[in-house]
């Protein structure tokens, strides 16, 4: 188990990267995140982002975490129902599957600051000044957007510090034009 200001700093950092992705995509899209029992936290990004606002939205997580906010007094974390009975085992197998998710999630991401150097870089391969200056852009418009929402990153990190998971839904019909340009890069599209 991870501290309860661990927990909350986790989930000022996932709900900045999903709010701001949205916010940088007109709020039309479906984002995702999950924080773990052991303090690892994970966001799902959507489909359609720019290159920049993807950065953008990568970047956002570090200045979310930031906010002066504080963590709540207790997690509300439901009681158990007796694990003898039908209700428990399902109930203790959805947190598993939720911690074992977030777990894998979590290894098979790569990092915020990893994901803003790749932009960095590919605009300019040859040019390390301009990758300084790309730099700064990117994080100069992630801390304005993580000011401008943070009462929504703050209400969506509640949401996640308490349930371990939160998904904000975007408009269906743009989800399905998002998740049909996946499919020319190998991933299904939903039914």
């Amino acid at each position: 188990m991870t501290s309860r200001a661990e927990r909350w700093r986790v989930a000022l950092h996932e709900s900045a990267h999903i709010v701001t992705a949205r916010a940088v995509n007109s709020w039309n899209c479906t984002a995702s995140a999950r924080v773990s029992d052991t303090g690892r936290g994970v966001a799902t990004m959507p489909h359609g982002l720019t290159r920049f606002a993807d950065a953008v939205a990568s970047a956002a997580g570090t200045y979310g975490e930031e906010s002066p906010f504080e963590a709540p007094a207790r997690r509300r974390r439901p009681p158990l129902p007796p694990a003898e009975t039908a209700d428990g085992i399902r109930a203790r197998a959805a947190r598993q599957c939720n911690e074992e998710a977030a777990q894998a999630n979590f290894a098979g991401a790569r990092s915020d600051d990893e994901a803003v150097a790749a932009y960095c870089i590919s605009l300019h391969p040859g040019d390390p000044d301009e990758w300084v200056a790309a730099h700064a852009r990117v994080h100069d418009e992630a801390k304005r957007l993580t000011w401008d929402l943070r009462d929504e990153i703050k209400r969506v990190a509640m949401t996640l510090f308490h349930r371990g998971k939160v998904t904000l839904k975007g408009d269906p019909e743009h989800d399905q034009i998002f998740a049909a340009g996946a499919v020319a890069s190998g991933a299904t599209m939903p039914e």
